[in-house]
């Protein structure tokens, strides 16, 4: 099973979860244009338990969350040709207040823009606002309730415009509106 794929510069970007990748420590990307599969390096922090692959500010970014649980480093891919890493920013997390010290883990960060971040732990349902460039949480532990594994996901555009959009409405459709 694969994890939900980073678009970035015509490609789909995984970090992990392909034997080929997970193997030489290397990520997989999809360049859709022609439709070929290749391995990318990927940042190698020391002492990291989770990653997780992200757009930041139209860069192609990893979160490595520490060991210690109490830190989250932004690397950022400077070069794309030359497949550089640069570490952006050092994020200070302390732990979830509600949450015992094993049961958490961050597990995915998305941008949410204007520098700010998504800092999520959906095994234990919780979840942090940080802002980069202010260097402090906006909102702490906030729940999801009782849903049992949330999805941190943001949908964009369509990579291509196909022409089936176009396409006349089938008459015998009943439309549907959302509010």
């Amino acid at each position: 099973m694969y994890e939900v794929p980073v678009a970035y510069r015509e490609n789909l970007h995984w970090l992990s979860m392909h034997p080929q990748a997970n193997h030489t420590k290397k990520m997989l990307a999809f360049d859709t244009a022609s439709e070929t599969f290749r391995l990318m390096s990927q940042p190698s922090p020391d002492n990291t338990v989770r990653t997780s692959l992200f757009e930041l500010d139209g860069e192609l970014c990893v979160a490595a969350m520490s060991q210690s649980l109490t830190s989250l480093d932004i690397w950022g891919l400077q070069d794309y040709k030359a497949e550089t890493w640069t570490l952006l920013h050092r994020v200070h997390v302390p732990m979830p207040v509600l949450y015992k010290r094993d049961e958490v883990s961050v597990s995915k960060v998305i941008s949410i823009g204007n520098g700010a971040i998504l800092i999520g732990c959906p095994k234990c349902n919780v979840a942090r606002m940080y802002h980069l460039k202010d260097k402090r949480m906006i909102c702490e532990d906030f729940t999801f309730g009782s849903v049992v594994d949330p999805r941190f996901l943001v949908f964009n555009e369509s990579l291509v415009p196909h022409a089936f959009f176009d396409s006349p409405r089938c008459p015998d459709l009943e439309t549907i509106y959302f509010s």
